[in-house]
């Protein structure tokens, strides 16, 4: 089996993306036995900081820019030499989280945007990006994809390569605000590329939004959160109707509480599993939605070996 593809995107930010991306990559890695890679499509490289620690960052990805998702992009750097192996390491410095490794991003990557220019006749470049991570595949069970808070060309690779895309969100009004303005961009971009989909990916389902994970949830509102989720599955259902998510699009029974832990991971520069202080509670939360995608969308290549 070949790996499943996981796009994280919002079009807000400050809502725990690659959070939920970075912590339930390296739940299943380090505790599900799951081979991961992680791809941070986001010039801000949160991603890649959190995995890799913010002095390894700083001396060795920003100086090796043209091996990053930057390169692959911008100097067709074979995706091979752009790999960090097992980036994630504990306090004694061991690796972590032997089958997680990571793409990782660079500053640079904003310039992309402007750099790149398409050539009649030419591979577009989100092509290219799909044609890369093929290749990798058999190797994993499953591939994250961290995209930025917007539907630039970075974040169209994702959605392009994607077999989920998958959403975070807070259960509010205005994060569904921007949920609307996402899927109808992201609608415009899969009727935009139909045809080369289906030539490139024959038999894989449009990249449309296909799940919600409802995050920094207060544990102490919960009359609160059962109308905010009624109301969401409301306006999910008119989306179906419009075709504009997925027919199976669906809010995961997953939930992702409020926690300073999250703050305090961040400043560290560590998934919160190898935080000095892990908050427990979030780890379960974590944990869950990692078991969750295992039994959803089932493993890869070897779904553990």
């Amino acid at each position: 089996m070949a790996a499943r593809i996981i796009s994280f995107v919002n079009l807000k930010g400050g809502v725990g993306k690659t959070a939920l991306a970075v912590n339930v990559a390296v739940s299943l890695a380090a505790e599900l036995g799951q081979k991961v890679l992680v791809i941070d499509l986001d010039p801000q490289s949160n991603a890649s900081l959190w995995l890799l620690g913010q002095k390894e960052w700083v001396d060795t990805v920003n100086n090796r820019r043209t091996k990053t998702v930057y390169g692959l992009l911008s100097h067709n750097t074979p995706v091979g030499q752009c790999m960090v192996r097992a980036p994630v390491h504990d306090e004694q410095g061991h690796v972590a989280a032997e089958k997680l490794d990571l793409i990782p991003a660079t500053i640079h990557l904003m310039f992309f945007e402007e750099e790149h220019r398409h050539r009649d006749g030419a591979t577009p470049y989100y092509v290219k990006f799909y044609q890369q991570i093929e290749i990798l595949r058999h190797q994993y069970d499953f591939i994250f994809l961290d995209c930025p808070p917007n539907v630039f060309k970075t974040t169209k690779c994702g959605l392009f390569s994607a077999d989920h895309i998958v959403v975070p969100c807070n259960p509010d009004a205005l994060s569904w605000m921007g949920i609307q303005l996402l899927a109808q961009r992201v609608k415009i971009f899969a009727n935009q590329t139909l045809g080369e989909f289906e030539s490139v990916r024959p038999g894989a389902k449009s990249p449309l939004v296909s799940g919600l994970i409802l995050n920094n949830i207060q544990t102490t509102a919960s009359t609160v959160l059962r109308k905010a989720e009624a109301w969401l599955e409301t306006r999910l259902s008119k989306l179906k109707t419009r075709g504009l998510v997925r027919d199976d699009a669906e809010i995961y029974p997953t939930r992702i509480r409020h926690a300073a832990a999250f703050q305090r991971g961040s400043f560290e520069f560590r998934p919160l599993l190898f935080s000095e202080h892990p908050n427990v509670d979030l780890l379960a939360d974590y944990r869950n939605v990692a078991t969750l995608f295992l039994t959803k969308f089932g493993g890869g290549y070897g779904q553990g070996s």
